[in-house]
Parts: structure tokens; C-alpha cells; sequence
């Protein structure tokens, strides 16, 4: 009797297992990945997918009903840990350097943790995710086990979000207030974001992406207005420049000294001087360099690392990594609508 008693157990075990690899929200864990990985969020086709440099596709991370609009991809370089959210599924999920599911948070048919998120970054100093919880008009703290350490309240419709990647300052395009505010990194708990701000710039109108500065400084794009602004550590404006049409999304290289700002309306990729002050109507009297002829870009990485610049071209069916003076390197091709590029190297 014991000994039937034991094969059951193992029977129900191995039902067990079987079920949790049929699971249709992950996908398994696949043979380990090594080098360069670069993410790409492809939305029409609702997949994240891992490549290398050389174009070759080295993971499928997902697709539906794991993801339904990936919308941001945010990297711990110091593991390769990478988090994904995705703005229908109501999900942030957390997968290893190889591509393996971690954990996801619940989504909405356990409470809605999550509605609509807009943005993620990873501060780089501690592992944690900060999210753009647009739909619930707030900004959550994760820890890297994915607990919920702070609801910062009191946004309207948040969108981009930034982390320092040495001080761990926290940056929020609060797109409803016309506002750009710089939050304290300790929040804890439910607090209203006036008892966590440092920091408030009202000078532009529906900001839309930010990026930040190892120097506490953060820059930020407004797609309505056609403009970047370059902000203090105090949120006061240091550099604005204008002649976008829509830029929708910005990176900082601290190591090359540049900014990159990809302008989705336009089709160019445009690099500005991350020391510039002042007021200048047109970018292209300040640029570095500009490369023109994109189809509607969506997102830039800067990877310092490597000295490469990564261009998700939605509109082209592209990602496009250029040089640090604006040189193609390599495309990767084939994709249905690329909207999120991020990469990490272990090497």
C-alpha cells in the first residue's frame, strides 16, 4: 500500500509539471543564450523575440496571450535581467538573461496591479522597476521579487519614466498636469506624490518621453510641441531645443556625451549635445549628426557599452544600430512593427 501510495505521488507530480509547461501565459525555458542580446517588442504580431547582432533570432520569448502591446523593455545590466510591460495585457513580466520567465505581476482578472502601464525603467543601482501605471493615474515601486514597495499618487495619465543610473533619481512625464516631476527613489507604500517630490518643471505641454542623466539631470520630449528640453537636477531648464514634429522617444550616453531623440513623424534620428544650454529653435544647427529617411521610428537604446545606437523602426519593419557619429552598423530585418529595442551584452 505504501508503495502505490508512493508511484501516485509522483504520478500527480509529473501531472503537475506537465500542466505548468502547457501553461499558455509563459513559455518554457529554453538552451542558454550567450553574447549580445537584443530585445524586440514586434506589436503588430504582439511578440517579444531576442536576436543577435547578427540578425539571427535566438529566442521567442512570447507572443499571445503572453503579450498583446509591448510597449517597454527595461534591462539590470548588472544580471541581464529584463522587464517587460505590456499595455492591453495589464502585466509587467520579469524574464532572466536567457529569456526565461521570472514571475508576472497579476493583470486584470486579479485586481488590475497594473492598468494600462505606459513606461518601465530599472534603476540600475538597485534592481528595482519603476511603472508608469497609467490607467490607475499612478507610479508603482517594484522590488526585483516584483513586490509592490510604493504607489506614488496624485499623477494624471503618466507616461514616460526614468531612472538615474547612479543616483537612482526617479523622472515622470506626468502627461494630464503638463508637469515633468522628479520623486524621491525611497517612496514607500501609498503616498501622494507631493510628500515624495523634489523636483517640478511646468514649462511644456504634454511631455511624453524622459530620459536621465548619471549627473541627476533628466531630458525630456514633448510630441504635441516639437520639443526637447534639458533639465537641472533641481527640474529647472537648462537647454530647450526645437523643429521636431514628434519625438517620442529619448536615450542619454553618458559615455559618448550625446542625447539621441528619434522623431517618429519626420523619420530621423537626431543627436544632440548632452552638454548644450540655451534656447534654439532647430536641432539641426546644434545636432551632431542627423540620419534622415526613417519610417517611423519609435524607440532609441543607447548602448554605451558597445558604442551603438538602436533605432525600432515601426513603420520600415526594422531595427537599425548605428555608431556613436551616426554610421550604420547593421540592420535586422523582417519584423511586422518593431516599437521597443533594448540590448544588454554579458561580455
Amino acid at each position: 500500500m505504501a508503495m502505490r501510495k508512493y508511484f501516485l505521488l509522483i504520478a500527480a507530480a509529473a501531472v503537475a509539471l506537465a500542466l505548468a509547461a502547457c501553461d499558455s501565459d509563459t513559455e518554457g525555458n529554453g538552451p542558454p543564450i550567450t553574447g549580445m542580446r537584443i530585445w524586440v517588442a514586434d506589436q503588430p504580431d504582439k511578440e517579444v523575440e531576442i536576436y543577435d547582432m547578427a540578425g539571427a533570432r535566438l529566442k521567442h520569448v512570447g507572443g499571445p496571450p503572453m503579450f498583446s502591446k509591448p510597449n517597454a523593455i527595461g534591462i539590470y545590466l548588472a544580471n541581464g535581467d529584463t522587464w517587460v510591460c505590456d499595455f492591453y495585457t495589464n502585466r509587467i513580466r520579469k524574464f532572466n538573461a536567457n529569456g526565461d520567465p521570472i514571475f508576472a505581476t497579476p493583470g486584470s482578472e486579479q485586481g488590475f496591479l497594473v492598468l494600462n502601464p505606459a513606461a518601465l525603467a530599472v534603476g540600475q543601482a538597485s534592481g528595482e522597476c519603476w511603472v508608469s501605471d497609467r490607467g490607475n493615474n499612478r507610479v508603482l515601486r517594484l522590488g526585483p521579487d516584483g513586490s509592490v514597495l510604493a504607489r506614488v499618487t496624485g499623477f494624471q495619465y503618466p507616461r514616460g519614466l526614468a531612472v538615474g543610473p547612479t543616483a537612482g533619481d526617479v523622472w515622470v512625464a506626468d502627461e494630464g498636469n503638463d508637469a515633468v516631476v522628479k520623486i524621491a527613489s525611497t517612496a514607500r507604500g501609498t503616498v501622494a506624490v507631493r510628500n515624495v517630490e523634489v523636483g517640478r518643471y511646468t514649462g511644456m505641454e504634454n511631455p511624453w518621453a524622459v530620459a536621465a542623466e548619471a549627473n541627476g539631470r533628466a531630458w525630456v520630449s514633448s510630441r504635441l510641441e516639437g520639443r526637447v528640453v534639458k533639465l537641472s537636477s533641481d527640474a529647472a531648464e537648462v537647454a530647450a531645443v526645437g523643429g521636431f514634429d514628434e519625438p517620442v522617444a529619448v536615450a542619454v550616453d553618458d559615455t559618448a556625451g550625446s542625447v539621441y531623440v528619434v522623431d517618429t513623424a519626420s523619420g530621423v534620428l537626431v543627436a544632440l549635445p548632452r552638454a548644450l544650454t540655451g534656447t534654439h529653435g532647430n536641432y539641426r544647427a546644434v545636432a551632431k549628426f542627423v540620419v534622415p529617411g526613417l519610417a517611423r521610428p519609435e524607440d532609441v537604446f543607447a548602448d554605451e557599452k558597445n558604442g551603438r545606437v538602436y533605432v525600432a523602426e515601426m513603420g520600415g519593419g526594422n531595427v537599425r544600430i548605428y555608431d556613436t557619429s551616426g554610421q550604420l552598423v547593421q540592420t535586422l530585418g523582417g519584423f511586422a512593427g518593431p516599437a521597443v529595442v533594448a540590448a544588454w551584452d554579458e561580455d
